[in-house]
């Protein structure tokens, strides 16, 4: 044990004598004694979970959570995938412009490794995968919002059915990230889905706006009013969760609202 008597000098016959002549320390503060406490049990916990996180590494090897390859990167993402992921930026891909937002950026074009990573975090509980994500988003934004300050970052919400079936609401996980990347709060539960939708997968754009019409009501309208908004998203498709959004943000008193998305289809891009 640290700090114990070798063998043997426990039954020193000075040591009685010595513990009691022993001059007295001063009394402490006992708040200030619980505090060292718990800063001692806090840098115990950093200290045991940076070990188990170390353990557990070598045992399951952290991957890639685009190409699913061992990668010791701190961003999660492999030398391979970084030099050659679909970056908008580096197809010069322009920002879309809304009728109800101001411009929608995105990170990546969906297509490839991109689009099975989002697969995986969606539906397949990959939910750390978002970390990886906020930094490349946090990128976007960077490249074509530089200099424009946001007062809030707003989520797309899930419907409680889909939150229920999934477990998680998988762009307020990147949301939260984002907000530790740049420094904007993250105004969680802002905007709900207030009904549930059809899927808008193979639907028409105009059969898209209208499945959304009036199915996201804003909770939170005292702290948006006058603000600019970052509305965050997974996909970016036609744009039609983001348009309703805003449109429900701006009814609200939003002054401006802008969007950011890990990836854009190539449809939304090309249009």
């Amino acid at each position: 044990m640290v700090g114990a008597l070798p063998a043997g000098e426990h039954s020193s016959p000075l040591q009685g004598w010595c513990v009691a002549h022993m001059p007295r320390s001063p009394r402490r503060n006992p708040q200030s004694q619980k505090a060292r406490q718990l800063l001692s049990k806090g840098a115990f916990k950093a200290e045991r979970n940076e070990v188990d996180l170390k353990f557990l590494n070598l045992i399951f090897p952290p991957k890639c959570v685009f190409c699913g390859e061992i990668t010791k990167c701190d961003d999660g993402v492999c030398l391979s995938c970084r030099q050659n992921l679909p970056y908008c930026m580096a197809r010069d891909v322009a920002a879309v412009e809304g009728e109800n937002f101001v411009q929608a950026v995105s990170a990546f074009v969906y297509e490839g490794f991109v689009a099975d990573s989002i697969y995986r975090f969606k539906e397949r509980g990959c939910r750390w995968y978002a970390k990886s994500y906020a930094k490349y988003v946090k990128l976007a934004v960077e490249h074509y919002y530089g200099g424009i300050e946001f007062d809030y970052i707003v989520s797309a919400p899930i419907s409680k059915g889909k939150l229920a079936s999934r477990g998680y609401d998988q762009t307020k996980l990147i949301a939260k990230h984002l907000e530790r990347e740049i420094g904007v709060t993250y105004l969680a539960g802002a905007i709900a889905k207030v009904r549930e939708t059809r899927k808008q997968q193979g639907l028409s754009q105009l059969e898209r706006k209208l499945n959304l019409t009036d199915a996201f009501e804003v909770l939170r309208r005292g702290e948006i009013e006058g603000r600019r908004i970052l509305f965050v998203d997974d996909v970016f498709t036609t744009g039609s969760t983001a348009e309703e959004c805003s449109y429900a943000l701006i009814a609200n008193g939003a002054a401006e609202v802008y969007v950011a998305a890990v990836a854009a289809t190539l449809l939304t891009i090309e249009n």
